[in-house]
C-alpha cells in the first residue's frame, strides 16, 4: 500500500477518479477488466443484491483515501504491514465494513477474502511496491528519467492497489453466513481482531494499541 507516497494536496486529484467503481475499459488490463465484470454480474445475480448496491454507493476505495490521509493512519497501517506481513486493503475493508455499515466478519471471512486475493497481491501489487521502492536508491543518478520512471510504476502501484479493493468489496456478498450491528464501534474493532486472529498475530500491547488507534481514527459516529 503506498497512499502515503501521494502528497496530501494531491488526493484531490485522485479521488473524483476513483469516485466510482468503473472505469471506461479502453484503459484497463484483462485481469482489471475481468475483476470488475465480476463484480458488476455479482451484484446482478447474487440473491443478496440489496447489500452489492449498498457496497457500491459506499465506495471502499474513496473511504481508504480519505482514512489513509487521517493524521497518524498511515503510519499506523504501514507499521503493522511491515511489521507482521499484513495486507492492509484487508485491515481497510475491515475498517471499512465495520464502521460504515455494521458488518461483522470473522477469522473464516478474512481466510476467504485473503485467498481470494493472495496472487493479485504477491504477483502484482508486491514486485510493483518493491520496484518503487528500490528505484529510490538511485536518485543520486539525477536523470529525470529514473524519475519518471518511479512516478509510474508509483502510478500502476495505486491502480493495482485500486483493483484489489474492487475485487474485495465485490467479493463481500459472496461470503456465507454474515451478520450485521448496529454497534458500528464494536463491528470495526471485531472485524479488526478477526483478522489480527487469522493472519495469527499476537495481539500483544502494541497491536491492541495500534487497533484502538486505527478504530477510533475511523471516526465513527
Amino acid at each position: 500500500m503506498m497512499f502515503g507516497s501521494i502528497p496530501r494536496k494531491s488526493i484531490a486529484f485522485f479521488q473524483p477518479f476513483y469516485a466510482t467503481e468503473t472505469k471506461t475499459p479502453k484503459y484497463l488490463s484483462q485481469n482489471e477488466v475481468y475483476s470488475l465484470q465480476a463484480y458488476q454480474r455479482m451484484a446482478e445475480i447474487n440473491p443478496k443484491r440489496e447489500l452489492n448496491l449498498k457496497y457500491s454507493q459506499t465506495s471502499f476505495w474513496v473511504y481508504s483515501v480519505n482514512y489513509y490521509g487521517r493524521d497518524g493512519a498511515s503510519d499506523s497501517l504501514l507499521s503493522l504491514q511491515n511489521r507482521h506481513d499484513l495486507d492492509i486493503n484487508l485491515i481497510l475493508l475491515a475498517l471499512w465494513t465495520g464502521a460504515e455499515m455494521g458488518i461483522l466478519l470473522k477469522k473464516e471471512h478474512f481466510a476467504i477474502l485473503d485467498a481470494k486475493a493472495y496472487e493479485w497481491r504477491n504477483n502484482i501489487i508486491k514486485p510493483l511496491r518493491s520496484s518503487r521502492q528500490a528505484i529510490k536508491s538511485f536518485t543520486s543518478m539525477n536523470i529525470g528519467l529514473a524519475d519518471d520512471i518511479y512516478q509510474k510504476i508509483k502510478s500502476a502501484e495505486l491502480d493495482a492497489e485500486h483493483v484489489a479493493q474492487t475485487f474485495l468489496a465485490g467479493s463481500l456478498s459472496s461470503l456465507p453466513e454474515t451478520t450485521t450491528t448496529s454497534d458500528y464501534c464494536h463491528a470495526a474493532t471485531s472485524n479488526l481482531a478477526s483478522y489480527f486472529a487469522y493472519a495469527g498475530v499476537d495481539t500483544n500491547q502494541k497491536v491492541r494499541q495500534a487497533a484502538e488507534f486505527l478504530v477510533r481514527s475511523a471516526e465513527i459516529k
